[in-house]
């Protein structure tokens, strides 16, 4: 499934990330861009059910395109029952940012 664009990305928004372990998903909580020569940086700040891990190579999809990401911040949360992620990948598809 294709990461929304990033305009239509909300707070609770559903993201497909494939990993090494499978594919498992994250629940936004915050997004942000880069500016300048970083323009195309996406930063995603979420909660994920299921056990994801700092060095992790994950990759989502843009029409088609498998992008390569990772994972710079991973936590369990307070309740132990999911884990809270701040998610980074590189999308340069100027669609993608409309």
């Amino acid at each position: 499934m294709d990461i929304p664009k990033f305009k239509t990305i909300a707070k609770g928004t559903n993201i497909e990330i494939k990993g090494p372990r499978g594919t498992f998903n994250l629940f936004t909580l915050r997004t942000s861009r880069g500016s300048d020569r970083q323009k195309y940086h996406l930063q995603i700040e979420g909660i994920c059910p299921e056990e994801m891990q700092f060095s992790d190579q994950c990759y989502v999809f843009y029409e088609g395109a498998e992008l390569g990401a990772h994972f710079s911040r991973c936590e369990k949360t307070s309740d132990e029952n999911s884990w809270y992620g701040t998610f980074q990948t590189i999308i340069p598809v100027p669609s993608f940012w409309e």
